[in-house]
């Protein structure tokens, strides 16, 4: 996989004064403070391996059966990480560039803890973005990475 694909889990803001993180419908649950903390104390290999099945599949670009393909590819990695992706909330998007169609691909998904231990919010949305190779993939127009907005505010219970 490459360097520049990304991906984040996005939730509600957390609390600076409580340490816990705050939900629309949830109950609070505690998050590790990892500031300050050796890395090798808060990495979590089954978080990893679930956010790069699903980074991996930034690739597929907007294939038929890439939706099923994403919770499928997720449903182990992400169960031993304690989430799930919520089917039937998959959308993705590409953009292209005055060069390269398709140039930046990239997915959005709801997804929702299914291990109350497990140290991710209990719901939020994951997006996964691979990013342009090199020069001749250069994105030329932030203007149409906005325009794929429209895309991706349907989503279920997007707030």
């Amino acid at each position: 996989f490459e360097p520049s694909a990304a991906l984040k889990a996005a939730s509600s803001s957390k609390s600076h004064h409580s340490g816990k993180s705050h939900h629309a419908g949830n109950h609070s649950h505690e998050h590790k403070e990892v500031v300050g903390t050796d890395i090798s104390k808060v990495f979590q290999p089954e978080m990893a391996k679930a956010f790069a099945a699903l980074t991996k599949l930034t690739y597929c670009g907007q294939q038929p059966g890439v939706y099923a393909s994403i919770v499928s590819s997720c449903r182990t990695f992400c169960a031993d990480a304690g989430f799930s992706i919520i089917p039937g909330t998959v959308r993705s998007a590409g953009v292209s560039d005055s060069k390269v169609a398709g140039a930046i691909s990239f997915f959005v998904a709801k997804f929702e803890r299914t291990e109350e231990e497990a140290n991710i919010p209990a719901d939020g949305c994951v997006l996964a973005i691979r990013g342009t190779g090199g020069k001749s993939g250069a994105w030329q127009d932030s203007n149409e990475f906005r325009s794929q907005q429209s895309n991706l505010v349907s989503l279920p219970g997007n707030k």
